[in-house]
């Protein structure tokens, strides 16, 4: 299994996805679209491995 994070924007809004990767195929999860500053701040939460 292999887990990767994306940093995306779209629209004027940032989120971050996740997509697992497993034998049985792969999952994506999406965060809200937030305002760049929030979704900023939870990516360097997510780098520093304090999101929750």
């Amino acid at each position: 299994m292999s887990v990767i994070y994306e940093f995306c924007q779209a629209g004027g809004l940032m989120f971050i996805q996740r997509v697992v990767r497993a034998e049985g195929g792969e999952e994506r999860h999406e965060t809200a679209r937030l305002p760049c500053a929030e979704a900023k701040l939870l990516w360097d939460l997510l780098l520093d491995g304090r999101a929750g």
